[in-house]
C-alpha cells in the first residue's frame, strides 16, 4: 500500500510558472508584510475608485432637489441615487478592508514572537530562557530581601541589597509600595507566571532540538504522500493534483483538523509536533477507509 523513504530534501520545487519562490524565514516574513500592503493599497484604490463613482453619479443633481415624483426624470434620479448609494457603501466596505490588512502588516512587522521556523529559533529560545530565569531569581531574591527584618518595610540596606540584584533604583522604591491587595514585592502570580512561561519555553525548545538531528521523511499513499519536512518545520499532505484531491477529500475537511494549505509548497500543512502526526494519522486513516 505504501512504502516509506528518507530523504535529505523536502518535497518538490513550486512550479515556478505560478511565481512561488522558496526563500528564508526572514524573506517569508518580508513577503507577508508586503502582501498585505499591497492588499491595503488595492482596497484603498478600490475605495477611491467606488467614492468617485458615487459623486459623478449625483454631480448633476442639483443639492438638496428633490424626486420630482411624476416627472420624467424620476425613475432616472432614483436609479442614480441608488447606484450613488450603492457604490458609496463598497467605499466604506473596502475602507474598512484597507484599514484590517494595514493592521495585519503592522502586526506582521512588530511581530517579536520566536517561530519556530526560523532557523534561529534556538538561539533565540535560550536566551529568552535565560532571561526569564534570571528574572525569576532576582524575583525570589528580591522578595527574601523584603520580607528580611523589619518585614515588608523600607530601608536603604534593602534599597542597596535591590540595586546589587540587578534592579534599578526607582524599581527598588516602586516594589515595596503595596498594591491593590496590601502586597509588597512580587505578587505570587507573577513567579508562577514566569515559571509557566520558561517551561513552555523549554517544551518548544526540546521540540526544536529533537529536529535537529532528524530528516526530512515520506510516506507515499495511492493519490498522496505524507511529508515530515524537517526544514520547513511542517508536516505536510501533498496529492497528486487536484482532481485527486477532491476525490480523496470528498467528505474530509482538513481545516477542521487544523491543516492550512500551501501556495509556497503546494501541499495542506501544519506545524511538525505531537499534536501535527496525530492530526495527520486521523486524516489518512479516513482517507484510506
Amino acid at each position: 500500500m505504501y512504502a516509506l523513504h528518507k530523504t535529505t530534501h523536502g518535497p518538490p520545487e513550486p512550479d515556478p510558472a505560478k511565481g512561488f519562490i522558496m526563500g528564508t524565514y526572514e524573506e517569508k516574513k518580508q513577503n507577508r508584510i508586503d502582501r498585505y500592503n499591497d492588499l491595503a493599497t488595492k482596497a484603498l484604490k478600490s475605495a477611491q475608485n467606488h467614492e468617485k463613482i458615487s459623486n459623478d453619479l449625483v454631480s448633476g443633481i442639483p443639492f438638496g432637489q428633490p424626486i420630482l415624483v411624476g416627472h420624467h426624470s424620476e425613475k432616472a434620479h432614483r436609479n442614480r441615487l441608488t447606484k450613488s448609494q450603492t457604490h458609496m457603501f463598497k467605499a466604506c466596505d473596502d475602507t474598512r478592508k484597507a484599514r484590517y490588512y494595514e493592521d495585519k502588516a503592522k502586526a506582521a512587522a512588530n511581530n517579536t514572537a520566536i517561530s519556530l521556523d526560523d532557523p534561529e529559533a534556538i538561539t533565540k529560545l535560550e536566551g529568552k530562557i535565560q532571561k526569564a530565569e534570571k528574572s525569576q531569581t532576582i524575583m525570589k531574591m528580591a522578595n527574601k530581601i523584603i520580607k528580611s527584618k523589619p518585614r515588608n518595610e523600607r530601608t536603604e540596606e534593602k534599597i542597596t541589597s535591590m540595586i546589587k540584584l540587578g534592579l534599578s533604583s526607582s524599581q527598588s522604591e516602586e516594589i515595596f509600595k503595596p498594591d491593590f491587595a496590601g502586597r509588597v514585592g512580587f505578587a505570587s502570580y507573577s513567579l508562577t507566571n514566569n515559571n509557566a512561561n520558561i517551561k513552555r519555553m523549554k517544551q518548544r525548545l526540546a521540540v526544536l532540538q529533537s529536529n535537529l538531528d532528524k530528516e526530512t521523511t515520506t510516506v507515499e499513499h495511492e493519490g498522496f504522500k505524507v511529508v515530515e519536512n524537517v526544514e520547513e518545520n511542517r508536516i505536510q499532505i501533498i496529492f497528486d493534483n487536484k482532481e485527486t484531491y477532491l476525490k480523496l477529500c470528498k467528505n474530509i475537511k482538513l481545516r477542521s483538523e487544523g491543516f492550512k494549505y500551501s501556495k509556497h509548497n503546494n501541499a495542506w500543512q501544519r506545524h511538525l509536533n505531537n499534536q501535527g502526526r496525530y492530526a495527520t494519522e486521523n486524516v489518512v486513516a479516513k482517507i484510506l477507509n
